[in-house]
């Protein structure tokens, strides 16, 4: 399975955890606005 997250906020990033912690097979895209993206999770 692969899963994209639209944005980087913490919804965006806490998405995509969620998504390998449920299939940790699960290819994970996030895909961000900003020249970099958010690391406070």
């Amino acid at each position: 399975m692969h899963v994209v997250c639209v944005g980087g906020s913490d919804a965006g990033i806490s998405a995509g955890l969620r998504a390998r912690e449920l299939a940790p097979s699960t290819e994970v895209t996030v895909v961000v606005a900003d020249v970099y993206q958010n690391f406070s999770i």
